[in-house]
């Protein structure tokens, strides 16, 4: 005979709960009272499973009921051992009894994962799958790499806090291979987008149609769960599909057979206490239905846990081909897949890639601000000369409505500081670690600045080792809960974004500014115009400065520091001014003053375009004149380093000047007889080589002299190449301090015309 087993009936399982609920006991307690050394027959109990008769009795006699009033005593007869009941989990399920419980399940799963809202965009929702990316993800997490600062610092340039050169994998590969899967990421990052992908991928017969996707968001079921006690992923399923008619013997039933896509969503977003509940179950459940994939998400910076068996991997940020898709996807699904759409993506991707949008670059590797910059675009066609307001409303997506559209509370330390507070807290990160030139850094160091901004606000009871916890809490805090600082290695952090870091830093030294009296003058922020790094920070603040000007007077006056004993370039600018001035065109002198440096250097007119763009367009003879000539001269350098028989073509087509312009007859004459010097082109390539490499260098210099002869007489070091990088960084430093200049709010006009036109003049002694 079959060994008899008993189970609670609906009615006694109301009882047995009123009971257990009167001792105050917990569910492990029980266990012990019963000698059972886990919990798993005790929950069985209580969801009216069938258990052996003595365990069944003990438990009953440990609430003090009786046993007869709780068991559903005409469902479990005894049966003999010659006719078993069927063992459903020794039966492949077909794929067509797979399909009719999906059907079942098809409108719940839509409901749940076929739809997303934008944070900062609430009119309404957006289908998925037209939206989607696919997902990347990292084989090994950052934060467990051993190494340096010196290891993650770039050489040279803007440092790339989000390197694209690093292995990735495709995520939907990864749970191909993978039956149990922790995803880290970033907010924003795309971690539940991927689940409801996963789940929508379980339909029809597309890449998983052999599962049954289960989608639960862990903070939806915590007050629930903590209200009945039930902290298990069986009756977390149970619940879903009770209304659908299925029983718990049929849950298990597809959960042994491995068809069950089990996807739980944000561990970071339910409270501490849950959290070590719901771990422990799923860790017990997932070895209890080890068949079954299961795949969980948390962010970077909560993972204070460990689950045996899982796999634990990181998303990446989007790269290059991941920003487009998701910018033609995006401007094609709100435009209605019009023309429109791809119009808009195209302009947005060529706005995207400008030099001057390089700091907005930074924030499009992120999902949920690649979204904003997309929106941004929808409405303006372009971004904001004022690009603090990007980032501001970044900063209020990560720091505030991210977790508030998802109705997340969190209970700890930070959380009580006041918005204004975490603010000040982040921009004296940014600030003192951006001034020290350490865009990666040790925690200790982070640690420390967080204790002295801290410090009024501890309790004055704290311990030293109390206080450098709490620091350590509040760290991890704005790491899982913003993103905004990451762990790029083992104890070595920075911003998520090189941009964040440098508006913080520039929002933090306004205020230091404006405080009365100023704790740091305009003067010392003035002396780092000469440095790459700050250029952004610089920037930012002639935009969030109340009084703009008084900084563009001392940015001014720093460029005339830096330059004034550079006399080669003091010259150059006297004789361009009086230049200038002796031509008495009709346009802005600055302007001019901007050609004619270009012409000395590289023939880069943006400087000039910026300051007159009509006169781009309607160059006049004598500019157009001087800048054939300069692209002549250029072509005779060249020729020397690389010789080529088109390039000799060239310069002796360009000797031609007098067929295109209008020339005095000896300056004509005199281009003509430098021609005339030139070898004969039938004479051979090679010959040709060996005669500019001889006499090349010789016959150039004539060509400067002639050049400076007839069109610049009494300024003999016009063309003097030494001068070219002093050249270059003197119009790089002015095109900047014009941009701030012109993009800087409340500043009058006059005021305006009056910088304008005092750019690019000589030092006054």
């Amino acid at each position: 005979m079959a060994k008899r087993s008993l189970k609670a009936s609906n009615k006694g399982i109301v009882i047995a709960k009123r009971s257990f609920e009167r001792t105050g006991w917990t569910q492990d307690y029980l266990a012990a009272e019963v000698g059972l050394s886990t919990r798993q027959s005790i929950w069985k109990f209580f969801s009216g499973r069938a258990l052996d008769r003595n365990i069944f009795t003990e438990i009953c006699f440990a609430l003090n009921l009786d046993w007869q009033e709780i068991a559903d005593l005409p469902t479990l007869e005894e049966q003999p051992d010659d006719n078993p009941a069927p063992n459903m989990a020794m039966t492949e399920p077909s794929l067509d009894a797979i399909a009719t419980v999906k059907k079942q399940l098809e409108g719940l799963i839509t409901r749940q994962c076929a739809f997303m809202q934008s944070s900062f965009e609430m009119a309404q929702p957006w289908q998925l799958e037209k939206f989607y990316t696919p997902t990347y993800v990292l084989p090994s997490l950052l934060h467990e790499q051993w190494l340096e600062v010196s290891n993650l610092m770039s050489v040279s340039g803007r440092p790339q806090l989000n390197a694209a050169d690093r292995e990735v994998i495709p995520a939907i590969d990864l749970v191909k291979q993978q039956s149990k899967l922790v995803i880290l990421g970033k907010p924003g990052s795309g971690k539940t987008t991927f689940l409801q992908h996963l789940a929508l991928s379980c339909q029809g017969d597309r890449e998983f149609a052999d599962r049954i996707a289960v989608f639960i968001r862990l903070h939806a079921i915590e007050q629930q769960a903590q209200s009945d006690g039930e902290y298990n992923p069986l009756q977390w399923i149970a619940q879903q599909w009770r209304s659908l008619g299925f029983n718990l013997e049929q849950i298990e039933f597809f959960l042994n057979q491995g068809k069950i896509l089990l996807l739980l969503d944000g561990v970071d977003e339910v409270s501490k206490p849950f959290q070590y509940k719901i771990l422990t179950e799923i860790q017990q459940f997932s070895e209890t239905y080890f068949q079954t994939t299961i795949i969980i998400t948390t962010r970077i910076g909560s993972q204070d846990f460990y689950l045996r068996g899982f796999y634990s991997v990181e998303i990446s940020d989007f790269r290059a081909d991941q920003i487009q898709s998701f910018v033609r996807q995006w401007f094609r699904e709100v435009n209605h897949q019009s023309q429109t759409g791809e119009q808009k993506a195209q302009q947005f991707l060529e706005a995207l890639e400008q030099k001057l949008n390089e700091s907005i670059r930074d924030l499009a590797v992120t999902p949920i601000l690649l979204s904003l910059l997309c929106s941004i675009f929808q409405h303006r066609s372009s971004f904001p000369t004022q690009r603090e307001k990007i980032y501001e409303v970044g900063l209020d997506i990560l720091l505030i409505r991210w977790d508030q559209t998802r109705g997340i509370q969190r209970d700890d330390f930070y959380q009580k500081l006041s918005l204004s507070e975490k603010i000040s807290l982040l921009s004296e990160i940014a600030s003192i670690t951006f001034q020290k030139r350490q865009y990666f850094f040790e925690k200790s160091v982070v640690l420390q600045i967080i204790r002295q901004s801290l410090k009024n606000i501890f309790a004055p009871n704290l311990s030293p080792e109390e206080q450098r916890l709490t620091c350590e809490a509040i760290l991890k805090s704005i790491e899982y809960q913003h993103g905004l600082l990451v762990e790029r290695a083992k104890d070595i952090y920075s911003f998520s974004h090189l941009t964040f870091h440098e508006y913080l830093t520039a929002r933090y030294l306004v205020n230091q500014c404006l405080n009365q009296p100023p704790a740091i003058e305009l003067t010392e922020i003035a002396f780092y115009l000469s440095n790459l790094d700050w250029r952004e920070v610089i920037r930012l603040m002639t935009t969030m400065l109340p009084e703009p000007k008084v900084f563009l007077i001392d940015l001014r006056a720093q460029i005339d520091r830096m330059f004034a004993d550079h006399t080669g370039l003091q010259n150059l600018l006297t004789f361009i001014a009086s230049h200038v001035e002796q031509l008495a065109l009709p346009y802005h002198p600055a302007a001019l003053r901007a050609f004619y440096l270009s012409v000395f250097h590289n023939r880069q007119l943006d400087l000039m375009i910026a300051l007159d763009q009509v006169l781009v367009s309607q160059l006049p003879p004598e500019l157009a004149i001087d800048l054939a000539l300069s692209r002549l001269l250029a072509m005779a350098e060249e020729i020397i380093l690389e010789f080529s028989p088109k390039a000799m073509l060239n310069i002796l087509l360009a000797l031609d000047l007098h067929r295109s312009f209008s020339l005095p007859s000896d300056f004509a004459l005199a281009l003509q007889q430098q021609k005339q010097e030139l070898p004969d082109p039938a004479i051979g390539k090679e010959n040709l080589q060996i005669w500019w490499q001889n006499q090349g260098q010789n016959w150039v210099e004539q060509l400067k002299h002639t050049i400076l002869l007839y069109r610049y007489p009494g300024y003999e070091k016009g063309l003097n190449l030494a001068l070219s990088e002093p050249i270059e960084a003197y119009l790089q430093i002015n095109q900047f301090f014009l941009d701030c200049a012109l993009h800087a709010p409340r500043l009058d006009t006059e005021w305006l015309h009056t910088l304008q036109a005092n750019l690019l003049l000589p030092v006054q002694e």
